[in-house]
């Protein structure tokens, strides 16, 4: 058995008899799901990166956001009849992207964090609803959820002191605009653009966070889902 598989074999073991050590595990998994993965570790990764695009962009309060409202939704989760999928994290990635929306785009107050945790504990509602409808047509939920939920918020935001839109930056390209040699394929900036993208998934625009994500993926995976994508950026 090598060191790897060593530490996973501990770390279920951990989870198993340990019911904070567990929680913890399936709150990780829930941030990994976001991006379809289904591993504590790529979790934390992907919480670092969040913290880092945070930080980097000066609203740190998305990346507290983000982990409040894994934590809640992962905790509201525990109620549903559907251990499998729990232990999957298949109930905390909604609310992860709903701690993160929040605070981008309403300004950081109290009535703030009561949102992000009404909205994470919605969500799994939302969840369980569309998936129950869903279900006839073999079609998954998604982050279906997570959308709806948000959309409501900031519907009703308007219409409650201390939930102010804290107002997004104007819009602009990422790099000065360029023309490319005809029928060039890769530029300078490219490959900035594909990680500017890849951190968008957590609406953040970071290369530091965009690479960090895509670390944690193997590189048959990175190259299938994002050289298509690369191509089509390449020629704007």
């Amino acid at each position: 058995m090598n060191t790897s598989s060593a530490i996973a074999s501990k770390w279920t073991h951990f989870t198993e008899i340990n019911p904070a050590v567990r929680f913890i595990d399936v709150t990780l998994r829930g941030c990994a799901q976001v991006m379809f993965q289904n591993n504590p570790l790529t979790g934390l990764i992907f919480f670092i990166a969040i913290f880092i695009a945070a930080y980097g962009e000066g609203n740190p309060a998305a990346a507290y956001g983000c982990v409040l409202g894994t934590v809640v939704a992962t905790f509201t989760g525990m109620f549903v009849n559907d251990r499998t999928s729990w232990l999957a994290g298949l109930y905390g990635y909604n609310g992860c992207l709903v701690g993160v929306a929040l605070p981008t785009f309403l300004s950081v107050t109290p009535q703030l964090w009561g949102c992000i945790i009404t909205g994470s504990i919605v969500s799994v509602i939302a969840t369980v609803s569309i998936a129950d409808i869903l279900k006839t047509w073999k079609v998954a939920a998604l982050t279906a959820p997570f959308v709806l939920t948000t959309w409501v918020v900031l519907l009703a935001s308007y219409a409650f002191s201390g939930l102010d839109a804290s107002g997004l930056s104007v819009p602009e390209l990422p790099h000065p605009l360029v023309s490319a040699p005809a029928g060039g394929l890769f530029n300078g900036h490219i490959f900035a653009t594909v990680l500017h993208g890849v951190s968008e998934v957590y609406l953040f625009s970071s290369v530091a966070a965009g690479d960090y994500l895509l670390w944690v993926w193997r590189w048959r995976h990175v190259g299938r889902r994002y050289l298509p994508s690369a191509v089509r950026c390449s020629r704007y």
